[in-house]
């Protein structure tokens, strides 16, 4: 794929689109436990 000056295969896209996913993931799993915690109590 190209877009101005990136140029970018396909399998690196994929890449980036599962780190991506796994950051989401990681940030995800942390935010209920802080909001769920003060309910809780």
């Amino acid at each position: 794929m190209h877009w101005g000056i990136f140029l970018i295969s396909v399998p690196n896209l994929i890449v980036i689109g599962v780190m991506v996913a796994v950051f989401a993931l990681g940030i995800a799993l942390r935010l209920p436990g802080h909001g769920g915690g003060a309910s809780g109590r």
